[in-house]
């Protein structure tokens, strides 16, 4: 799934993944790069990434990560 790629959006870090990383884990702050590029191409991805502000964050998305959100998942599950 990329828990770094998580924990690194939720620092507020904009990031680079290539296309195998499942979209599940974008929360509006990953931009992906397939791995056939070319390595200019990755560079100038992540040149253009490092120039540009911090993207907002997708709370909708975000929430599923937050341990109380999580909690609650399991105590449903368990309630069943």
């Amino acid at each position: 799934l990329g828990i770094s790629l998580i924990e690194a959006q939720f620092a507020g870090l904009n990031c680079v993944a290539s296309n195998n990383i499942p979209a599940l884990a974008d929360l509006g702050r990953i931009t992906f790069v397939s791995l056939d590029k070319s390595i200019e191409e990755w560079a100038r991805v992540i040149s253009d990434v490092l120039d540009k502000p911090v993207s907002p964050l997708d709370e909708e998305k975000a929430k599923c990560f937050d341990i109380r959100y999580t909690v609650k998942q399991l105590e449903e599950i368990y309630d069943k």
